[in-house]
């Protein structure tokens, strides 16, 4: 009997570990992201910080949850602090959820304000794509409008 939980438990933290390991070896190999901040102008005294970018989800399966991670780096280019963004974030059951999921093939633009971080640290930060979710085979994904992020078709004739 023991043997058998040993064995049970031995092949769930292999499935995880192989599922981890997909998704990591996913966003390597088949997402993209641009992106840059800029400086939003307001007519108060203090200036806002804007985090703007695009993901590219370049391969053939849904997501519906992308982490990006941003990093402020020191003069040697060491990291004193993360901020976490997630411009995909579909929930099916959140009335009104703030995303929609990430189809393959599609893109996602998104800006964020970024209102506890001073101009000064966006001389030196770095980002990446940190985390995905995969939409489960059979789950219907109702796709939300949502006016603050526009999914964008790639353009197929360009590759024409």
């Amino acid at each position: 009997m023991r043997i058998i939980v040993v064995l049970l438990l031995v092949l769930v933290f292999v499935t995880g570990a192989a599922i981890a390991d997909s998704k990591y070896e996913y966003i390597y190999r088949q997402m993209t992201l641009e992106y840059e901040m800029v400086v939003k102008r307001t007519g108060s005294l203090d200036d806002l910080a804007v985090f703007k970018g695009t993901v590219y989800n370049n391969g053939d399966k849904e997501i519906r949850l992308v982490e990006v991670t941003v990093q402020f780096l020191d003069r040697f280019n060491n990291p004193f602090k993360e901020v976490r963004y997630y411009p995909v974030k579909y929930y099916k059951y959140i009335v009104g959820s703030a995303g929609a999921s990430l189809e393959a093939e599609y893109q996602i633009d998104f800006s964020y304000i970024c209102r506890d971080c001073p101009i000064e640290w966006f001389h030196n930060f770095d980002a990446e794509i940190t985390e995905i979710e995969f939409v489960k085979s059979g789950f219907a994904v109702e796709h939300l409008y949502n006016p603050f992020l526009v999914i964008y078709k790639k353009i197929q004739s360009i590759k024409d």
